[in-house]
């Protein structure tokens, strides 16, 4: 009996199919995630694998400079940025962000013999999905071998900086918190970041003998252009007594604000470095900056003046610096502009037609025939009207032939591309950073909720005042820098302090490969 309950309750089981559709959706479910599951853990390595190759250059890179600019001696004494060989370093002195449960770290070994440093990285990340099968960690290793830079092998190079310094330059790099209204942290004010880095990046030029070329090796320029939208006047100021005599003549530098805008500050280009200045040094309102800790935020945007002066230096004044480095024999000198801005120019109401092959956004001039009543009696004409054609909308690009794509920029985006156009045209490399584009509310830490402080360039309870608050300026301001880099690799979008630093430590190593000229 028991044996026989027992192959009933056998066959019962197997011909109730009750449960099989929540079985099958559970395995399949299961399938699904884990698949989804695998396919980001694939992608996260992959993202680990290559920066755990951009610590490895950059560690090489920055070890390979300090040699050559040391009589090639390995160091012997570790500081900030120097390492020492056989020791084990983080990615995070390098000013690399690591991400939760992902662990990059480097050695450094130099060989005299062949003047080379070699960099080894051991890395590891956390996955998602293969902690299911007992896998918590997997792991990369990554080498870069540089040689030594020596600065009398290095390739002639001129490197201008095109800075945004207008007011919102005062904010954070990260936006107040939606519920609370205070800002993280962790946030940084947006100028001292780009003080930070452009200072970071001339010390690398400094390690390879930027500061101390003679004549005949001579090889590096740098030059800094700060820009808002408003010039700086000299005025006189004269005062008089009750019997109309003088009694004080002052010569004062005052912004003007307007929608014509200037070039705010420059530091002419020469063969030296930009100096930093004294560590959180402002130049007050009005000031021209003369050092990097000088530079100050205030009032709007306009890149046009700056970037059309940019291209005076670089390609079409009298001393240009094409012109000044065949001067000193160095035909194929390379030159580079870094231009940075944290949001849309301003707008003065004049919109101009672009070509942008990123706009998804097309028009073409068709034949329309349009009719009026007139009177008593019906006048038809055939006229040419823009018809336009939007992705967004539509769903798909436009058919048949004549179409153009591009998008309606403000005169002032017109003119920065227009002048970008020919620096580009005129091989200059631009390299384009969009910095804090993300839309929100930001204000500072330091002076948050304090009443009766302003933004530089007006604005009381900074609190309130929005950096960004419509997509479209977004999209205009991203289309801007998009456009002037000299290709999408040249092109860099940095939402916090934090990936400034990547930007700016990417642009570095490119511009030091060129003139170190780099082994591996």
């Amino acid at each position: 009996m028991f044996k026989g309950g027992r192959s009933n309750i056998k066959r019962n089981f197997w011909r109730n199919t009750d449960g099989n559709f929540g079985v099958m959706a559970s395995l399949t479910l299961l399938g699904l995630i884990s698949g989804i599951g695998l396919s980001v853990d694939t992608q996260r390595f992959f993202q680990h694998g290559e920066k755990a190759q951009s610590v490895a250059d950059a560690a090489g890179l920055s070890a390979a400079i300090f040699v050559g600019g040391n009589n090639d001696q390995a160091p012997t004494i570790a500081s900030n940025g120097v390492f020492l060989e056989g020791q084990s370093y983080s990615a995070t002195e390098l000013g690399f962000d690591l991400s939760f449960g992902e662990n990059i770290s480097f050695e450094v070994d130099y060989d005299d013999v062949n003047r080379e440093v070699t960099v080894t990285t051991t890395s590891s990340m956390t996955p998602l999905i293969l902690q299911l099968v007992g896998k918590n960690t997997i792991g990369t290793t990554k080498t870069s071998s540089v040689r030594y830079a020596d600065p009398a092998d290095a390739n002639a190079a001129s490197v201008l900086f095109v800075l945004d310094n207008s007011g919102s330059m005062w904010f954070d790099d990260r936006a107040q918190d939606t519920t609370t209204g205070v800002a993280p942290s962790i946030a940084v004010r947006r100028i001292d970041s780009l003080k930070q880095n452009v200072n970071r990046l001339n010390q690398q030029f400094r390690n390879i003998g930027g500061d101390t070329q003679t004549a005949g090796q001579r090889f590096l320029r740098t030059g800094l252009l700060t820009y808002n939208s408003g010039t700086l006047t000299q005025r006189i100021l004269v005062g008089f007594n009750k019997f109309g005599q003088s009694i004080f003549r002052d010569i004062v530098v005052v912004p003007e604000e307007g929608a014509a805008g200037a070039v705010k500050t420059e530091i002419p280009m020469n063969w030296r470095t930009i100096a930093p200045g004294t560590a959180n040094q402002l130049s007050s309102v009005g000031t021209q900056a003369t050092n990097v800790h000088g530079m100050f935020p205030y009032g709007g945007t306009n890149s046009a003046p700056a970037m059309a002066r940019a291209l005076q230096i670089m390609t079409t004044g009298t001393n240009n610096e094409k012109r000044v480095h065949e001067l000193e024999g160095n035909m194929n000198a390379s030159r580079f502009v870094v231009f940075m801005s944290d949001g849309q120019n301003d707008d003065t109401g004049t919109n101009t037609w672009v070509a942008d092959p990123f706009s998804e956004f097309w028009r073409r001039l068709e034949t329309v025939r349009r009719c009026f009543n007139i009177g008593f009696g019906r006048w038809c004409f055939n006229v040419q009207e823009w018809v336009f054609w939007d992705f967004d909308i539509e769903g798909r690009e436009p058919t048949g032939s004549g179409w153009e794509e591009g998008r309606f920029v403000t005169a002032e985006d017109a003119a920065t591309r227009a002048n970008c156009d020919a620096l580009k045209s005129d091989g200059v490399t631009v390299y384009t950073i969009g910095f804090a584009l993300e839309a929100g509310t930001y204000d500072t830490n330091d002076w948050h909720d304090t009443i009766g402080t302003t933004v530089p360039g007006g604005g009381n309870q900074p609190n309130q005042v929005s950096a960004i608050t419509e997509a479209d300026k977004l999209t205009r301001a991203v289309s801007l820098m998009q456009n002037c880099a000299t290709d999408p690799s040249t092109f860099l979008l940095a939402d916090n302090a934090a990936q400034l630093d990547i930007a700016f430590q990417q642009i570095g190593q490119a511009i030091l490969a060129d003139i170190v000229r780099l082994t591996n």
